[in-house]
């Protein structure tokens, strides 16, 4: 079996363990759910995520809120819905 759903919400990763979460996703291309809400990743750590989702076709709901993620917040959720087919995005 697959992992499908992650949820590592509320973990105080920090810009340093986005970069981190954003590797493995790479790998994880099944996943259909992602929950990195809460982790103070700021703008930084949230493109180092999104670096990690760019081949993930199955990926359909993405939750970052409560990440600090200023800015950059509609850049990153245009560039998330370019690259997979979400159905929801929460920034």
């Amino acid at each position: 079996t697959c992992l499908t759903s992650l949820n590592l919400g509320y973990n105080q990763i920090g810009v340093e363990g986005a970069g981190k979460v954003g590797l493995a996703l790479s790998k994880m291309t099944f996943l259909t759910s992602l929950d990195l809400s809460g982790n103070r990743m700021q703008d930084e750590g949230a493109e180092r995520v999104a670096e990690g989702l760019k081949e993930m076709r199955s990926l359909v709901s993405v939750d970052l809120r409560y990440n600090r993620i200023g800015e950059r917040a509609a850049l990153l959720g245009e560039r998330l819905r370019a690259m997979i087919p979400l159905k929801s995005l929460h920034l």
